[in-house]
């Protein structure tokens, strides 16, 4: 049997999986079953996947892959889409959750609907990085939150049938 470091506490290790840290922490608990609420019923783009697993993903990556532990960081991993994909506003998040992570999912939040409609696809993804850019400025995490949806985004694209990349515009 493997004799562990006797200062070594397994009661004191911190979780490795996601889910673990969760169970321990109240306030990353709170901001998963709002998110999970909030996206119920909602599918990633192949049509059957439940959104929420995107969710799940980009938080694991920022917790199990990266190193991150601050629960209000790993909470805007679970909430980056709410208030583009639901019906949940700026203001519930930052009622909810505080402003830090108000001001987390706001940066990642691609460019307002209304205006978007105005534009054509490519001026509101330039405005949509501009944003990016600009919190990222103000604080170095919101690249982080970016890069991890991003990574998430393309490690699910192999779920993608070649058909529905075609529907949704999705090119190689």
């Amino acid at each position: 049997m493997e004799i562990l470091h006797p200062s070594f506490s397994p009661e004191l290790a911190a979780p490795t999986r996601l889910e673990d840290l969760v169970a321990k922490e109240p306030f990353l608990q709170k901001a998963w079953d709002v998110a999970e609420t909030a996206h119920a019923g909602q599918t990633r783009k192949d049509g059957k996947t439940p959104y929420f697993t995107h969710c799940i993903g980009v938080a694991r990556i920022m917790y199990e892959e990266w190193g991150i532990t601050d629960p209000e960081k790993l909470s805007v991993g679970l909430l980056h889409d709410t208030i583009e994909d639901t019906d949940l506003t700026l203001d519930n998040i930052r009622t909810v959750f505080g402003e830090e992570v108000a001001f987390g999912v706001e940066s990642v939040t691609q460019f307002s609907p209304e205006n978007e409609a105005k534009l054509i696809k490519a001026e509101a993804d330039f405005e949509s990085a501009k944003k990016v850019f600009a919190k990222t400025l103000i604080d170095p995490i919101v690249a982080i939150y970016k890069l991890a949806d991003r990574l998430y985004n393309m490690r699910d694209m192999a779920a993608i049938t070649p058909q529905k990349r075609t529907e949704n515009g999705i090119t190689f």
